[in-house]
C-alpha cells in the first residue's frame, strides 16, 4: 500500500474532476490517496508519491491554484530524492505550449 498524494493544477476543474477519479481508482486498489487543491510541502511528508494532475491555460501558463506550491518549491529546493513522481496533462495537445 502507498502514501499518493494527487496535487491538483486546475483553472476550470476538469484536473480536479479527474484527480478524484483517480483517488477512487488508488482505493480499489487498497492505496491511501489524498487530493491537495492548494498544496503546502508541510502537508507532503507522509506522501511516497506524487502524482500532479495539472492543466496549463493561456500560453502554458501554471493554474492560479498551483501557483504558491511551485513558487514554494523554487524558494525552499527540498530533496525530493525520495520521492516517486508522475505527471497527469490535462488538456489540448493542439496547443504548442500544451503542458
Amino acid at each position: 500500500m502507498a502514501n499518493i498524494a494527487l496535487i491538483v493544477g486546475t483553472t476550470l476543474g476538469s484536473s480536479e474532476y479527474v484527480a478524484d477519479e483517480m483517488a477512487e481508482q488508488l482505493s480499489q486498489l487498497n492505496h491511501h490517496s489524498e487530493v491537495f487543491i492548494d498544496p503546502q510541502l508541510a502537508q507532503l511528508n507522509d506522501f511516497s508519491v506524487w502524482i500532479i494532475v495539472s492543466s496549463t491555460h493561456g500560453a502554458g501558463d501554471l493554474p492560479d491554484n498551483i501557483v504558491p506550491f511551485y513558487k514554494q518549491l523554487m524558494l525552499e529546493m527540498p530533496d525530493l530524492n525520495g520521492i516517486q513522481h508522475a505527471l497527469c496533462a490535462i488538456g489540448d495537445s493542439n496547443y504548442d505550449t500544451f503542458c
